[in-house]
């Protein structure tokens, strides 16, 4: 059991209206009864229909109800409508029901009726239902929310084939609840579809089934009502069977102990606190903990005597990353800090307008999804939604990122190595943005030009320059070359091939697509850094005097990072708590990877040769050679 899933919320802690979306309406509109082989206005008729959406509380009726627009487009009948009742979730109980009922207003009989189901809120182990649900309708039944109903939309288990259980699936993986693996989740879906069409061209699909979208938190949502009566933990059964126990208490922190943390980091101590000094003994724990290694987890007497001495230690370089970790980022008084001082407000603000983009941009991101149509339709809404947020955009600052940290580092030692630090910024695990940077892949420039060279004779031709080339073009291709091999070897990049390695007509190479770090590679013997021959190549190959330049430059910069080395380990640890797989699951073993690349133990000379030595053994290396003709195959059979 991981630790996620014992974090949910208390539905009576919700203070927001029921939510959910009605999708489509799946399956084939049954004859109406009133048609006759002599009444040909019938076979023409367009059906109109709407859903009536309707609370159940404990099996009465609760509130109005409220009913969707008219859908008349024909099969597929899709509404795609968000349905917001008055009803709050902290109001429900753990019997509440939705009815949804199906008419037909085209046809004046029996009032058009189509079918109706109900389905509980909660499931049978008082967990709010999340996600897309497929609901089967009663033909010509009204829905009904009495205990028990009579018109219950689950599928019935004896019933239920492989398409149910894929359904459940795909739920699961777009909540979040499965592993996300691009390459295998485009097969498998795939594969998933073709199931469907199999199984609806192998049946008559009477059915009639009505796809509902619930609304989703963060995490799970569990029955509770309000006041003191909490939710009573399942019995404890006789049989061997593992029951989930809820302890209330798990998490809660001491009120004594709270109360005087907060009191010794009031800002009102602010005054006492800059004029304290440590004493003697204090003054060696503290230079003990400033010793400590990125990885080490300090106590809570540690971070206290960090936090009581912080004015004394804002001349200690080493002692920021310390205190950073020291400070409670979820005390109310940052908010204090925010009202009094204006740079601190100015930040607030910035986060604040972050946060309402962010949102209004995701939004965005669901609407586009669900447009119907192809590229051009989606393209067309897109460009209708962004509408009036375009000036927001370019309000945002630089996400700082480790190649433009490593960038700044450099040429703080006058050595420019040409990198593209693109610009992202995270929205969410899942989401984000990132700065377009018009280049072309190495895949596609040999694909088109046959080598690099002939590729930068086309923008920047010198007769007198080195192979055709301006020398400043070529400096440029040959310096951006060396900055990314040795950036791209510390922060161990994997994954590394010819369509995730991009150059621009200026001459800069550049990496994008960091999905597998700290030496992780999902192909089999990576070299220690890509450096394919086609790259030797258009340096005129490893016996030119420009090839000997690119090793130089190499050298040099590894030395100049390897003297920063513990800041860069340092904010790899504050990472730690991240959703980055290869340093959550394990940050001691990711940092000290990233800590033996730095070769600490050798000094310059020494390291010089160390690295040599890896640029020979990357160009010599024949396997990343074999694999990638192997990806060329597999992306163009794709």
């Amino acid at each position: 059991m991981t630790g996620n899933e014992l974090r949910f919320f208390l539905s009576c802690d919700i203070n927001l209206p029921v939510t959910f979306r009605i999708e489509r309406l799946e399956g084939n509109l049954p004859q109406s009864p009133a048609s006759s082989e002599f009444d040909t206005s019938t076979e023409n008729r367009n059906a109109e229909l709407y859903v009536e959406c309707a609370l159940y509380i404990d099996g009465a009726p609760f509130g109005l109800s409220t009913k969707t627009r008219l859908e008349s487009s024909g099969y597929p009948f899709c509404w795609n409508e968000l349905i917001t009742l008055s009803t709050k979730y902290r109001d429900l109980t753990s019997q509440a029901q939705l009815a949804f009922t199906v008419r037909d207003v085209s046809c004046g009989n029996n009032d058009g009726l189509v079918g109706g189901a109900a389905v509980f809120l909660f499931n049978s182990k008082k967990q709010l239902k999340a996600g897309r649900k497929k609901l089967r309708l009663w033909p010509g039944k009204e829905a009904d929310g009495t205990i028990p109903t009579t018109t219950p939309g689950k599928v019935p288990n004896h019933e239920q084939g492989e398409i149910e259980r894929l359904e459940r699936l795909v739920n699961k993986y777009e909540r979040g609840q499965m592993q996300h693996v691009d390459w295998l989740d485009r097969i498998t879906f795939k594969a998933v579809e073709k199931i469907k069409e199999r199984e609806s061209s192998g049946c008559d699909n009477s059915h009639l089934s009505l796809v509902v979208d619930f609304c989703s938190f963060e995490h799970r949502v569990v029955f509770q009502e309000s006041g003191a009566n909490f939710y009573a933990p399942s019995p404890v059964s006789s049989t061997n069977e593992l029951v989930t126990v809820w302890d209330p208490e798990v998490g809660r922190t001491n009120p004594s102990e709270h109360k005087q943390l907060k009191l010794a980091r009031s800002l009102a101590r602010g005054i006492i606190d800059r004029d304290l000094k440590p004493s003697s003994n204090e003054r060696k724990t503290i230079q003990r903990i400033l010793k400590y290694p990125p990885t080490r987890t300090l106590s809570g007497d540690e971070r206290q005597l960090l936090w009581k001495f912080r004015f004394s230690l804002m001349s200690e370089k080493r002692a920021l990353t310390k205190f950073l970790r020291c400070v409670e980022w979820t005390d109310v008084q940052m908010e204090a800090a925010a009202n009094g001082d204006e740079d601190g407000f100015k930040l607030w603000q910035s986060l604040v307008r972050q946060t309402e983009l962010t949102a209004q941009l995701c939004s965005i991101m669901r609407d586009v999804r669900n447009v119907r149509g192809g590229t051009q339709r989606k393209i067309e809404k897109l460009r209708q939604l962004l509408y009036g947020l375009l000036s927001e955009l370019t309000y945002f600052e630089e996400v700082i990122q480790m190649v433009s940290l490593m960038d700044r580092l450099l040429k703080l030692e006058n050595l420019d190595l040409h990198l593209t630090p693109y610009r992202v910024l995270a929205t969410g695990q899942d989401e984000g943005m990132m700065e377009f940077i018009p280049s072309s892949s190495l895949a596609q420039i040999l694909s088109e030009h046959r080598s690099i060279g002939n590729y930068l004779q086309k923008f920047h031709p010198d007769e007198d320059g080195p192979f055709g080339i301006t020398a400043q073009c070529l400096e440029t291709f040959i310096k951006s070359c060396a900055g990314y091999s040795v950036i791209t070897y510390i922060l161990g990049i994997g994954d590394r091939h010819l369509d995730n390695l991009l150059l621009r007509d200026d001459g800069r190479l550049f990496h994008v697509d960091f999905g597998f770090i700290l030496g992780r590679d999902p192909k089999p013997f990576p070299p220690p850094m890509k450096l394919c021959k086609e790259m030797v190549e258009a340096m005129g190959g490893a016996e030119s005097q420009y090839y000997t330049r690119f090793k130089s430059y190499c050298c040099e910069a590894y030395n100049i990072l390897r003297k920063s080395s513990n800041l860069i380990l340092n904010l790899f640890h504050l990472m730690a708590g991240s959703s980055i797989p290869d340093i959550a699951s394990d940050p001691e073993k990711g940092i000290l990877k990233l800590q033996e690349k730095f070769r600490l133990d050798l000094d310059d000379e020494d390291s010089i040769h160390f690295f040599q030595d890896l640029i020979n053994d990357s160009v010599s290396a024949l396997f990343p050679q074999m694999v990638e003709t192997i990806h060329r195959w597999a992306q163009y059979w794709r």
